[in-house]
């Protein structure tokens, strides 16, 4: 029993890199142990054994909503971040833009082209 356990939870740290299958491995990793130790701490009971195969279950939902939801709000963290950025450089640009040429700064003059 202590074997199985050991190798489902190999399996499933080597495949939490996998995306498509992470989900559903975790929830089944979580629903197995929640099962196995309900049998074992109720000696058999088939009652609580289901209880925690739905336990685990719902812990590895809740545990995958909030790893989403920290995805998420780092994903929008970064991108407000890039804006704020771009802005600040804008503005920097217009500055040194409209700055008046130091009196040891060559200006570029250009010469007017003859009219026909």
């Amino acid at each position: 029993m202590i074997r199985t356990s050991i190798l489902l939870l190999a399996v499933l740290v080597h495949t939490t890199g996998c995306s498509s299958l992470e989900h559903p491995l975790t929830t089944a990793g979580f629903a197995g142990g929640g099962a196995l130790l309900a049998n074992q701490l109720s000696k058999g009971n088939p009652a609580a054994t289901v209880a925690g195969a739905a336990g685990g279950a719902l812990l590895a939902e809740g545990w995958t909503a909030w790893r989403t939801q920290k995805e998420r709000d780092a994903y929008q963290q970064g991108f407000q971040k890039g804006r704020s950025d771009g802005v600040k450089q804008l503005y920097w640009n217009l500055q040194d833009a409209q700055r008046p040429a130091s009196p040891n700064t060559p200006t570029v003059t250009t010469a007017a082209s003859p009219t026909r």
